[in-house]
């Protein structure tokens, strides 16, 4: 009986050999083939998640372009109806029609002389909060997360100053111009420039965006 066990895993028999070969085989396919399929399975989900969070992120930066653009577009407002209300306020012999209101603002102290208070401009910051509570955010290069950073609290600190109706005012004015047009010129450009290079990638890959 014993004898009879033995025989079958022996391999110098040709009817053996070959059976052991062949289920050998058999088993390192299998093997292989889980192997193969795993991991062609992770690739394919590894892209899945790139691709879905890089479109994620491309219409998170539209967004959020939209509204700094907004917010430039409202501190544009506010500052020609400063200079219109100047302008009719303020005698030409104070406020040259070679001056920026700005300018008369912060150097020819115009926030004691002409007795006008400026309107408060508030920031529509909706997106930008929301960002603050999505990883995603941080797809965005550095820099453009700090130019909009900075861009807000200097604006907010500035205003402040602006409607404080002191000394202060006069040079906060003109830092806002100069933060607004520094935003314009800067950084939507190379908002601009990182929106591009997104929405090309995620063509490349297929990737349907509007």
């Amino acid at each position: 009986m014993a004898r009879g066990v033995l025989r079958v895993f022996k391999v110098r028999e040709s009817g053996n050999a070959e059976f052991w070969l062949s289920n050998l085989f058999i088993m390192a396919s299998t093997i292989i083939g889980v192997y193969l399929a795993a991991q062609a399975g992770f690739t394919t989900a590894l892209q899945f998640e790139i691709a879905r969070n890089d479109r994620d992120g491309y219409y998170m930066r539209r967004a959020l372009l939209d509204e700094v653009k907004d917010n430039l577009a409202s501190v544009d407002e506010w500052s020609a109806g400063m200079e219109k209300a100047l302008r009719n306020r303020v005698s030409a012999d104070y406020f040259l029609p070679s001056d920026t209101w700005v300018g008369y603002w912060s150097d020819k102290n115009g926030w004691s002389n002409s007795n006008i208070k400026p309107d408060e401009v508030k920031m529509k910051t909706f997106v930008w909060e929301t960002m603050k509570q999505q990883a995603i955010t941080f797809q965005l290069a550095p820099e453009l997360l700090s130019s909009v950073r900075r861009y807000y609290d200097n604006m907010d600190g500035n205003m402040k100053d602006v409607l404080g109706h002191s000394w202060k005012a006069g040079p906060a004015a003109k830092a806002i111009v100069e933060d607004t047009k520094r935003m314009r010129e800067e950084t939507l450009a190379a908002f601009d420039k990182d929106i591009a290079e997104l929405r090309q990638r995620l063509t490349t890959m297929g990737v349907p965006i509007k």
